[in-house]
């Protein structure tokens, strides 16, 4: 594995390998799982979340999405992003 090229240098930018879009996968739900136990590791914070938007950016774009962030918040809280793990 250390020889193992993951990505292709291309200008600027970087593109996955075969090899990289394999490993990706695992190597995420690995970081997910370090991440969702870190945050069961912090304390709580009990202070209100306050978001200071215009009126019109809140009803337009932020409330709309405000459901899904909560399910997103929560799902990674608990590491449900690896199928089977935890």
């Amino acid at each position: 594995m250390p020889n193992t090229r993951l990505f292709e240098r291309r200008g600027h930018t970087l593109k996955l390998t075969a090899k990289g879009e394999t490993y990706l996968p695992e190597l995420a739900c690995a970081l997910d799982r370090i991440a969702a136990a870190t945050v069961r590791l912090m304390e709580p914070d009990e202070r209100p979340l306050r978001i200071t938007v215009l009126p019109s950016f809140a009803s337009r774009w932020l409330v709309p999405r405000l459901e899904a962030f909560r399910t997103w918040l929560l799902s990674e809280a608990r590491g449900e992003r690896c199928h089977g793990t935890r």
